[in-house]
Order: C-alpha cells, then sequence, then structure tokens
C-alpha cells in the first residue's frame, strides 16, 4: 500500500515539472544590452532637473515592425545623476517620454504604431557613460495577437448572424 502510495505520488510531482503537450512554447523577447557615453555637447531637453533645459543627450536606433511591445531600462552612475527617456516614432513624433529619475529610468511602450527606425533620446543632467536594457516583444507574438484579433472579430461576426438568424426565424410564420 505504501509503494502503491509512493509510486502515485512521485508521479503526480513529476507530472508538476512536464509541460503540456499542447502547450506551444511562448515566444521569448529580444533583449539587449547596450553601453554607452552620452555626448559632450550640451542640448536643449524636456525640463526635468530643476529649472534646467540643457541636459547631456544619446540617441539609439530600433528597428521595430508595427504592433511590437518595447521596453527600455537605463541606468546611470553618478551621484544625483538625473535620466530621462524619449521614443520618437519613424516619423520624429514623440510617442512617449518617462518621468525623470535618478540613477534609473525605464520605459514601456505597448503596440508600436509603425514599421521602421525608432529613436530612443537619453537626457542626463550630467556627463557619463550609461547601460541600457531594451526588451522587444518576438515577432511570432505579433502573430498570436493578429489570429486573437482574428478570431473575436469572426465570434463577434457569428453572435451577429446568428442573432440575425434567430431574428428571422421569430418573424417566419
Amino acid at each position: 500500500m505504501f509503494r502503491f502510495f509512493l509510486a502515485t505520488a512521485t508521479l503526480a510531482i513529476a507530472a508538476l515539472f512536464v509541460p503540456a503537450a499542447d502547450e506551444p512554447p511562448k515566444p521569448k523577447a529580444k533583449v539587449q544590452q547596450l553601453k554607452g557615453e552620452v555626448n559632450p555637447l550640451p542640448r536643449m531637453a524636456p525640463d526635468f532637473v530643476g529649472d534646467s533645459t540643457l541636459a547631456y543627450m544619446a540617441e539609439i536606433s530600433v528597428n521595430l515592425k508595427a504592433g511590437q511591445d518595447v521596453s527600455f531600462g537605463c541606468i546611470v552612475p553618478g551621484k544625483g545623476r538625473h535620466v530621462l527617456l524619449v521614443l520618437l516614432d519613424p516619423a520624429g513624433k514623440e510617442l512617449a517620454i518617462s518621468k525623470s529619475g535618478v540613477k534609473m529610468m525605464t520605459l514601456q511602450v505597448e503596440d508600436v504604431n509603425a514599421n521602421g527606425e525608432y529613436k530612443l533620446l537619453i537626457f542626463t543632467s550630467l556627463m557619463g557613460p550609461f547601460t541600457l536594457t531594451a526588451t522587444i516583444s518576438a515577432e511570432e507574438e505579433l502573430n498570436i495577437k493578429a489570429l486573437e484579433d482574428e478570431i473575436a472579430s469572426l465570434k463577434q461576426q457569428l453572435a451577429d448572424a446568428e442573432a440575425r438568424l434567430k431574428k428571422a426565424k421569430a418573424k417566419k410564420p
């Protein structure tokens, strides 16, 4: 009896660690890390350090496809060094801007609007290096989103057709 219980418990525990056969693997997000230095010439920037609008800046190009999600994390060393992130779309329009933070800041954008080369602007209050981590959703996730949207649309069309059918049957003598 004890052996049967032990064998059953062992199988049950082992099943917890084996993925289900019908579950497809999740697409992996692309994570990149970049170390760089901001430009030593101060530029006009969004007001984020007291009354000053002068800041040091770095510009990073990121190729994205419409519908992708992207997140950035930026760390800057230095006591009291502020950082602010701005994402521009391929047309140069400001898509997102982070709050100002001391030593580190993040910026997340879901479902970018177009294919193309986006620009991430990194503004800091003092010169020096930065470490940027970018996480970009995998292209497979776009296919999953598209299929989910298509299924939702088809379900709505089916519900509408069933309602019209029910209405037509109700009118029939």
